[in-house]
């Protein structure tokens, strides 16, 4: 049993956030849960207004079997650089950042919020995982992907390496075939690419928005975003600068247990209520 923290960058009324909490409970995990007061996609490793400045965290209802749970109007790593400092009680043997809402692979995992929730922590010696659920054309099942989840977290913590996160991506549709778990190098591009939309108007001022598409062609299947965009679930290591991969027999421990205990497709229907408000 581990100390985990559970933060995310999609806010705390967030259903991955739930899933996440669930799958940490579900693991036989001690979980604490602090999560930004709004939507913080996209902000990377802020950290916002941090050195010598106070931070409120509002307590929320905790899921069943969670110990504590809090809200701040702050950013997944400023939250995990506090709990790193002891801000939420013992130190985290372990963070979970997500489930994030839509998928981060490739290079775009350097704006993700939810990824440099887990890279902070391992920064600080603890390890980590980044978990996002791609969107797809059909809503999420959050149950089906909270035992995913579940099934990563418990697998043996202590040995995991601290540099840097593992960074786990799960498909709309979860694959019942473990096989179409793997191991991944990071996609030169995310699962969609920008494409600019841009006017001058008369007084020489710009308008510009980028707008995105889905990768066309796809990916190579080895990679993170190609899997993903095929429909398997990715498994990719995102590391501190200048530290090194960790072994690929840890790796393919990670990816054999994992597949041992795949869960498969659930019952469909199955739906996560709300546990704090």
């Amino acid at each position: 049993m581990a100390n985990v923290l559970v933060t995310n960058d999609d806010g705390a009324g967030a259903d991955g956030l739930r899933a996440a909490a669930r799958a940490a409970v579900a693991a036989g995990h001690r979980v604490t849960v602090v999560a930004p007061a709004g939507n913080v996609s996209t902000f990377g490793t802020a950290l916002g207004d941090f050195a010598d400045a106070w931070h409120t965290a509002l307590p929320l209802q905790a899921p069943a079997g969670a110990d504590l749970a809090f809200t701040m109007d702050s950013y997944p790593a400023a939250i995990v650089a506090l709990a790193a400092l002891g801000a939420f009680g013992p130190r985290p043997d372990f963070v979970v950042s997500g489930v994030n809402h839509g998928a981060n692979t490739g290079v775009a995992v350097i704006h993700s919020a939810t990824v440099a929730g887990a890279l902070t922590a391992a920064m600080h010696g603890i390890p980590a995982v980044a978990v996002s659920a791609d969107r797809g054309n059909t809503p999420a099942d959050w149950a089906a992907l909270q035992r995913a989840l579940e099934t990563i977290l418990c697998q043996d913590l202590d040995g995991w390496p601290t540099s840097g996160a593992l960074n786990v991506n799960l498909p709309a549709a979860l694959p019942p075939d473990p096989r179409d778990v793997v191991w991944c190098e990071p996609a030169r591009t995310g699962v969609t690419v920008g494409r600019l939309e841009r006017a001058t108007r008369p007084d020489g001022s710009l308008d510009l928005r980028a707008a995105f598409r889905s990768a066309t062609p796809m990916p190579p299947e080895d990679t993170d975003s190609g899997a993903l965009m095929r429909g398997r679930v990715t498994l990719c290591w995102t590391p501190v600068p200048g530290a090194p991969a960790p072994t690929a027999s840890w790796h393919g421990r990670l990816v054999s247990q994992v597949r041992q205990q795949w869960p498969g497709r659930p019952a469909a229907g199955q739906a996560l209520k709300d546990e704090w408000s």
